[in-house]
């Protein structure tokens, strides 16, 4: 039994799916914690079990909202309380430039600095907290941030969902084109982030 097939007989035989869904996906986009778990991952990972049938999508799309939601909330509510100011001093100083980028994105651009920042894998777990320890209205926030939220969860479960029923649809052979291509685009991407890190 693949690692894959493990992980999803134990979410889907889990007795509370939904909630270890929301669960998995509020740690993913939780301030520290979001960085250090993979959501361009987990979140096609979650999505392609609907694409194998083990769960509906919408259901599945709706508990992952929830639990993206509820962790930008704690973020943005941290932000307002202040709690960027040990943040800065418990947290590895690499990350130290990231946030003054994004502090500086915030006063530019405002409310669009929100919306691109939540869609952006590799910064969105500090964005509400930027956005809370800048003062951005609660409403403003929460208006801005669902309509972020709604879009990357449906883009990043939506291609899981898709490359599972693809993986259906193909043969073994075709199958192995398919992983070298993930493969690919993935080693492309860590490329990127990496060298956005250094230039941050």
């Amino acid at each position: 039994m693949t690692l894959y097939e493990l992980f999803s007989n134990w979410l889907t035989q889990s007795p509370w799916p939904c909630a270890v869904f929301a669960l998995l996906v509020c740690l993913e986009s939780s301030p520290v914690i979001g960085l250090l778990i993979p959501g361009l991952i987990l979140l096609p990972a979650l999505g392609s079990l609907s694409g194998h049938g083990l769960i509906d999508f919408w259901d599945l799309f709706m508990c992952a909202l929830f639990g993206a939601l509820i962790a930008d909330s704690i973020g943005y509510w941290l932000g307002r309380l202040g709690y960027t100011e040990w943040h800065r001093k418990l947290i590895w100083p690499r990350t130290h430039k990231v946030q003054r980028r994004i502090h500086a994105h915030f006063e530019r651009y405002g409310p669009y600095a929100l919306f691109t920042g939540r869609i952006m894998w590799l910064i969105h777990p500090m964005v509400p907290m930027a956005a809370g320890a800048l003062g951005m209205h609660t409403l403003t926030f929460y208006l801005v941030d669902l309509m972020a939220a709604l879009l990357w969860v449906l883009l990043y479960l939506g291609g899981g969902h898709w490359l599972g029923v693809l993986w259906q649809a193909l043969d073994s052979g075709d199958r192995i084109w398919l992983i070298t291509g993930l493969i690919l685009i993935l080693s492309v991407i860590t490329v990127i982030s990496g060298w956005l890190k250094r230039r941050a």
